[in-house]
């Protein structure tokens, strides 16, 4: 039974359900499996959408054990309830910030080259190209967490960059 200033969201693999309509609160339930467990820690920020409305919440509690019958360890989810929103029979998508290093270096994927010997980005180096070795990180939507290769301003070709060579000489359009 829940407190009566809860609303109760059974939600899975990114979606839910209200059940409920009660007030103040919202309350989510997630199934996260056991590769992912290990990323969500108590308080971590999560956003639920769902037409025009966004509401900010955080991971209130975590499960110690799966439950077999969802396959994957309880999440509960608690979100404030501000505008006191009246909802019933919603589906959402849920968005939990897993992740976050302020320090890291992100480039849009597309930047970023293959070749037998590993990953690179061409850099502007004196107004001539050159070929850095890079090694990626973590990715997400369209950009990738360089780990090493780049520095802060090092200065990245992002037009042009799939038909450069060693050394080209480049001419910087501001």
């Amino acid at each position: 039974i829940l407190p009566e200033n809860y609303i109760w969201l059974e939600a899975g693999c990114g979606s839910g359900r209200i059940l409920k309509l009660l007030f103040k609160k919202l309350k989510s339930k997630i199934w996260v499996g056991q590769k992912n467990i290990m990323k969500f820690k108590l308080g971590t920020p999560v956003i639920a959408e769902w037409k025009n409305h966004k509401i900010i919440g955080k991971v209130n509690r975590i499960s110690k054990t799966i439950n077999r019958n969802f396959g994957g360890f309880g999440i509960d989810l608690l979100f404030n309830n501000c505008d006191k929103l009246e909802i019933s029979g919603i589906t959402v998508t849920l968005k939990a910030q897993i992740y976050s290093n302020e320090k890291s270096i992100k480039i849009p994927q597309k930047l970023i080259q293959e070749q037998s010997d590993g990953k690179f980005v061409w850099i502007d180096e004196g107004n001539c190209a050159k070929k850095i070795k890079i090694k990626i990180g973590r990715t997400a939507d369209l950009f990738a967490e360089i780990l090493t290769g780049l520095n802060v301003g090092d200065k990245i070709i992002v037009e042009g960059y799939n038909s450069v060579k060693e050394n080209s000489k480049l001419k910087v359009i501001n």
